[in-house]
């Protein structure tokens, strides 16, 4: 689970434009500011985030709550530029019912 305290949920409120992401890429320097940079080349709003190393050395985990309002991109086009970096193992986008956004 992304949130570890009620504390957490405490500045939250709906948008329309919320997915959750969870990529698995591998667990070497530079890895995971790469998937931020293309994130952010997407123009993709990153509202929450968890990262971990699940393997360490081999795999990692990155869980994100975003806003892609802004995005030119539709969610498959974002996928695939996300899965075009070569440290992407897997990924998936899920739209979320009821998104959240910091106020």
């Amino acid at each position: 689970m992304l949130f570890r305290s009620d504390h957490d949920l405490s500045n939250i409120q709906q948008s329309k434009g919320s997915v959750s992401i969870s990529i698995e890429f591998g667990d070497m320097p530079g890895a995971l500011a790469k998937v931020a940079s293309r994130l952010a080349e997407l123009n993709i709003d990153l509202l929450m985030t968890e990262s971990k190393s699940s393997q360490r050395g081999k795999k990692a985990r990155w869980d994100i709550i975003s806003d892609i309002s802004k995005a030119e991109l539709g969610i498959d086009e974002i996928k695939r530029s996300i899965e075009g970096l070569e440290e992407v193992e897997s990924l998936s986008i899920d739209m979320m019912s009821h998104g959240l956004v910091h106020s």
